[in-house]
């Protein structure tokens, strides 16, 4: 039983005394379904809770208990393609009930929007917040962006609380689907994890407080990529930040992390190619922690107070290692991380590198362990590769450490504020060392036990040796490298001299196979082929704004250095062309030669320019229900449209880009109706540019609806015109059908709408079916139709006041057989060539192709799909635009996203020409500042530019009359 009879009564009191509410209602498409427990929101009406209240009238499943504060006996699922906001116009607390038998959720496969409002699990029993049980069985409300959903899960401004427990999709706050989505300036606490994804991408995570939740603070799982957690605080959670899985490009940046049970930031399990920076963690048991992590960067982090302050290791002795967990990273290796310039301070081991940790670079941090700790520690035979090197360290019981027959590390120019008490380097367990380019002073070299551990000395200059007798030997290490081994807590001490003798004059190789990419308006990312020299120290990148630029190697300073074959170009200027040079440094300093110079164009920015302010707004009593509104036109060039405010007393609140308008306009007039008689209402207006920049609002202006009695205005017209009558269809070609009818006599006749089915009994509700087209007369072609297809038809009648007709009879007929190959193209028409795709920015791509030269073509329909083999039946599916020209913008889609495109001509006749080959392009990464404004602004944009290309067909017969 989907309603009650209270219900459906309450719904006919509604549409007979409110009907364009009621209307609004429809089109959001609410349900209740009693059996199921569930209320399901459709269609695209932005949708509140008062809204989803009014419709469906049952309190055993959605009550408002107190002003603005709701109670939620069911599951709320926001259907695909539906919009739902949930925000501080008419809520300040949700209420999910959770009486530890069933749990209902806010389940997302659509638009939803949380601004500003408190949403917690509620247990009416006890009248408090719902617990999960220390176990975390016990079922409790949570919030979920499902999988395969066509829009985002946005959530601002508010307090996520008390939700989710124990299994798949029921943490909490869930993103299985909703790529893009901006989560920002909340406060989440004790949920079972306060953030829990899977395969999505784009996610923005900012400026929240996260705390107290039982597992797991913010938590990205198995491959979720290309997510920005940034200048959050993360405390008294167990891990504070856990990226797990296969996540990749992930930005874990300037957050506060602290008094976590575990570990601060915690990135594993295959996860690759991301960047931990400029974090403030302290009073952790592990700052930084990195099993299995590869290709990613670690710097400008400063930890303190933590047993650990990063390690760095292979995740071995358990599943990992054999079940491909790790995609193309064989057996979940740590290999290749950067990790440099941290601050470390008061941790037992700065830095540990251990269990297969192999090819990480370690370099340029500062550490200080106190007076029993150890800087940094390399451990295992399988640690192969890695390079310590330009680091400081400020106190330490333990310098370097090479342990558990590591033999493979380099030690690279490291040095020391003070003497370290137990050895400035050190080895165990039948380890090795090797020092390289570095000064000493008075330094102690050590082995930590019994074992013999063997330690080398090159490329350093001239040192003076020291032995446990007190022999002293000098060696010039430019020339031939030191050995020794040391056994039973051996000791040697080692002194740089002056004047070292120089030996290294070879430079490197020349860099090959430099690359520049773009990144976004400000930011273009290089690569290069590694160069193989074992001396190799880093790379100077060199930058120009014209081609050929000069570089005196030695004397023109780098732009800036990299210790990895690739380098990011930061604080550009947007719409630029940049040129590069790169080239290689050895230990000794000496630079190789440059590169073959490249270049790249940084993205064009979006646009964040609003229109200027609405000005001239006047308000004119139309009738009894109807104001008029008109105000002067804004001249801006990329004007889209004006959103429409109407409150019922002075100085109502509008935010732009929150507050849903009352309606729109593209034209600088309104017609406000559906109003009470005798009441007086206030409006503001604004303009809207097709980047969905809202502009200022207008000054506010108000009206007053004429009286029942009479005065103040014309009386109102509720006549319908007549139903029409005489409706014939014949057949004028494969994809047209000409319609005409009896001409009715009304004399406040404006128009006739014309509906379109693909049945004999196809349903049509006037004033809410979006008609097909219309016509100012009595006939109508209906164009683009799929041949040898049958279609019926239903017109109707509209007269000035808006008011439309009876429905005439069905009437059908059966477009011609196409006489070509049977496809539904016209064979005379050209296929359109040449068709390419190129992204503009973060939200748009242009397409271009050549023209056809057939002197009948009307204009071109663009088709567009996420899926490279997306199927388009020609006369059928509904094209996402139409031009008369050869060139197309596409706006409002979502960022680093490959979208798939092709393209048919369309003759004056309504015949549709073959589909191009299909082309693809991929919209640019955004920022996380144009990812927010990107998040904002497009559902907006997308609707006003469909409702622009598409044309008036699509539009209802309401907002048509308001444009006539």
């Amino acid at each position: 039983m989907e309603k009650t009879t209270a219900s459906i009564l309450s719904a006919i009191i509604v549409f007979v005394l409110f009907p364009f509410s009621f209307i609004n209602a429809n089109a959001a498409c609410i349900s209740d379904s009693s059996s199921s427990k569930a209320i399901t929101v459709s269609g695209t009406t932005a949708t509140h809770l008062t809204d989803v209240n009014a419709v469906i009238n049952n309190p055993s499943v959605l009550k408002e208990e107190s002003s603005k504060v709701w109670v939620l006996n069911a599951n709320l699922v926001i259907a695909k393609g539906a919009s739902m906001v949930i925000d501080s116009s008419d809520t300040n607390w949700l209420k999910m009930i959770s009486d530890g038998t069933a749990a209902f959720g806010l389940k997302n496969s659509g638009e939803l929007k949380i601004d500003s409002v408190k949403i917690t699990s509620w247990n009416p029993s006890t009248n408090t917040y719902a617990s999960a049980g220390t176990s975390g069985t016990t079922p409790r409300a949570f919030i979920i962006s499902v999988s395969g959903g066509t829009g985002k899960t946005n959530i601002l401004n508010s307090e996520i609380a008390y939700l989710g427990y124990t299994g798949t999709g029921n943490h909490g706050l869930d993103y299985y689907g909703g790529d893009g989505s901006l989560i920002q300036n909340n406060e989440i606490h004790h949920n079972w994890r306060a953030f829990y994804s899977s395969s999505v991408g784009g996610i923005t995570f900012t400026k929240n407080t996260v705390h107290d939740n039982y597992e797991y603070g913010v938590d990205p799982h198995t491959a979720t990529h290309d997510m920005y957690i940034t200048y959050n605080k993360s405390y008294n959670n167990n891990h504070g930040i856990i990226c797990s899985v296969m996540c990749y490009n992930m930005h874990i940046t300037n957050n506060e992390v602290y008094n976590n049970n575990r570990d601060g930031i915690f990135l594993d399990a295959g996860s690759h190619h991301s960047e931990i920076a400029n974090n403030n963690i302290h009073d952790e048991e592990k700052g930084i922690q990195l099993p299995s992590l590869s290709y990613s960067e670690v710097y400008g982090n400063t930890i303190s107070n933590t047993k650990w302050g990063i390690e760095v290791y292979t995740e071995i002795g358990s599943s990992f290692d054999t079940d491909n967990r790790c995609g193309d990273i064989p057996h979940c290796i740590s290999l290749n991380n950067n990790i440099h310039d941290n601050t470390i301070q008061s941790s037992s081991i700065g830095i540990h590198i251990k269990d297969g940790a192999t090819t990480n670079t370690i370099a340029a941090n500062t550490i200080n362990s106190g007076t029993t700790g150890s800087g940094i520690i390399i451990e295992g035979s399988t640690s192969t590769g890695n390079i310590v090197k330009d680091n400081h360290i400020t106190a330490a019981k333990y310098g370097f450490q090479a342990v558990s027959s590591n033999k493979d590390s380099r030690f690279i120019n490291n040095n020391f504020d003070t003497a370290v008490p137990s050895g400035e380097y050190g080895a165990s367990g039948t380890s090795g060392m090797k020092l390289e380019n570095t000064q000493f002073s008075s330094d102690s070299i050590r082995s930590l036990d019994s074992s013999s551990n063997t330690f080398s000395i090159s490329n350093s200059g001239q040192i003076s040796v020291t032995d446990s007798t007190g022999k002293v030997t000098n060696y010039d290490t430019n020339t031939q490298t030191y050995s020794t081994t040391l056994g039973s807590s051996g000791k040697i001490t080692v002194t740089s001299k002056s004047n070292p003798s120089p030996s290294d004059t070879t430079p490197p190789a020349q860099v090959a196979g430099l690359s520049v990419t773009t990144q976004s308006s400000t930011q273009l990312n290089l690569a290069w082929t590694a160069n193989s020299e074992s001396d190799l120290n880093h790379y100077n990148v060199y930058r120009g704004t014209s081609p050929n630029f000069p570089v005196t190697l030695g004397t023109t300073a780098p732009t800036g250095t990299s210790n990895t074959n690739s380098y990011s170009s930061t604080s550009l200027s947007p719409s630029t062309t940049y040129y590069y040079k790169v080239a290689a440094v050895d230990n000794a300093g000496n630079i190789g030669p440059l590169s073959s110079e490249k270049s790249g164009t940084t993205a064009t920015p979006p646009d964040t320019v609003p229109p200027a302010q609405v000005t001239g707004l006047s308000v004119t009593t139309q009738s009894t229900t109807q104001l008029d509104l008109d105000w002067t036109a804004n001249s801006e060039s990329d004007l889209n449209h004006y959103n429409i405010y109407r409150g019922t007393s002075s100085g109502f609140s509008v935010t732009p880009g929150s507050t849903t308008p009352t309606g729109t306009s593209t034209a600088s007039s309104y017609s406000s109706t559906n109003l009470s008689p005798s009441t007086k209402y206030y409006y503001k207006v604004a303009a809207v540019d097709n980047a969905g920049n809202i502009g200022p609002l207008s000054s506010e202006k108000s009206g007053t609806t004429a009286s029942n009695s009479g005065g103040g205005g014309p009386s109102t017209d509720n006549t319908p015109p007549k139903q029409v009558t005489g409706l014939t269809v014949k057949a004028d070609s494969s994809t047209q059908l000409k319609l005409s009818w009896s001409k009715n006599n009304d004399k406040d006749l404006a128009s006739y709408v014309i509906y379109r089915g693909t049945n004999s009994g196809f349903s049509v509700t006037p004033g809410s079916t979006a008609p097909t087209g219309t016509s100012t007369t009595s006939s109508y072609t209906d164009g683009g139709l799929a041949p040898n297809t049958k279609y019926y038809y239903k017109v109707a009648a509209v007269d000035k006041a808006g008011n439309i007709g009876p429905l005439s009879s069905a009437k059908s007929a059966t477009t011609k057989s196409d006489s070509g190959s049977g496809s539904s193209s016209n064979s005379k028409l050209s296929k359109v060539t040449g068709l390419s795709v190129k992204a503009k920015s973060d939200v748009q791509l242009d397409l271009k192709w050549s023209s056809i030269k057939d002197s009948n073509i009307d204009h071109y329909n663009i088709y567009r799909s996420k899926s490279s083999k997306f199927s388009v039946t020609l006369g059928v599916t509904e094209p996402v635009g139409r031009s008369s020209g050869t060139s197309y913008s596409d706006k409002g889609l979502n960022p680093n996203t490959k979208y798939y495109y092709k393209v048919s001509a369309v003759e004056n006749t309504g015949k549709i020409g073959p589909l191009s080959d299909t082309q693809s392009s991929t919209t640019l990464k955004s920022s996380s500042t144009s990812s927010a404004k990107s998040i904002q602004s497009t559902p907006l944009s997308e609707l006003n530019q469909n409702s622009q290309q598409q044309g008036q067909n699509q539009l209802s017969p309401v907002i048509m009359e308001l444009k006539r």
